[in-house]
């Protein structure tokens, strides 16, 4: 906005001084200045090895893997709530305080959501239910929604961006250059629903402790094949034939 006014008044009056001469000058000037920039943006992504990462299509993939990466957290999230609600009490002294132990095995931990809970690699159970109180549990999921739905939003700007960019290149008669344009708003709009459906989970009050326990077993083999989940989907996000499709 200040670098519009300031303009606007170098011109106006410029005009009033000098005339058509220095408008035309500044125009020159103007497009000079775009083409500079695009210039330097492609070459430094050519420099750094990635020439394409500036376009929009690799933001939105790299949005929509981010969305994929919370949406699992969500989930995972759930689980923890669940197990910890109905862990049964452990024996512990003041040198090793109980942990959260699921099969008989001690419960691990992500490097994502130890950093989401705040709690280190091996955190007590009591820890655990401090941070899984209602209030808290909240308040991180509240943030974790926000941050998505900045990314979301990203995704949105991305896909403007896109639009307006196809737009111009088709008011200028090059339609046959961009064949027919693969939908892209479909990844972050499908990965949204699955986040909301997973942050509903993470939401709900936990199972009753002894129905949780009699399937414990099944349910933590569905924990760790959710896990895995990630990297094929990744793979596929990376995959994309980002101008064929």
């Amino acid at each position: 906005f200040s670098v519009m006014c300031t303009t606007c008044s170098v011109v106006l009056f410029g005009f009033m001084a000098s005339g058509w001469a220095l408008i035309k000058s500044h125009m020159v000037s103007v497009l000079l200045g775009e083409a500079v920039s695009l210039l330097s943006s492609v070459s430094i992504e050519v420099v750094c090895g990635d020439a394409t990462r500036f376009l929009s299509v690799g933001h939105i993939v790299d949005a929509s893997k981010l969305i994929l990466g919370k949406a699992l957290l969500a989930l995972d999230l759930a689980f923890i709530n669940n197990q910890v609600h109905a862990a049964e009490p452990q024996p512990s002294s003041e040198q090793q305080p109980a942990s959260l132990r699921v099969m008989g095995r001690q419960r691990t931990f992500s490097a994502g959501m130890s950093e989401f809970l705040a709690v280190g690699s091996n955190p007590s159970l009591d820890q655990l239910r401090e941070k899984l109180q209602p209030d808290a549990l909240l308040q991180r999921l509240g943030q974790l929604e926000g941050t998505e739905a900045e990314l979301e939003t990203f995704c949105r700007a991305c896909l403007s961006d896109m639009s307006l960019m196809r737009g111009m290149v088709q008011s200028l008669g090059g339609q046959q250059l961009l064949g027919e344009p693969f939908d892209y708003s479909r990844i972050p709009q499908q990965l949204h629903r699955v986040f909301v459906q997973a942050c509903a989970l993470a939401h709900a009050a936990p199972v009753q402790p002894e129905c949780w326990r009699l399937a414990d077993q099944n349910l933590d083999s569905v924990r760790k094949l959710l896990k895995l989940i990630s990297k094929p989907f990744n793979d596929v996000l990376d995959s994309m034939n980002l101008y064929k499709q």
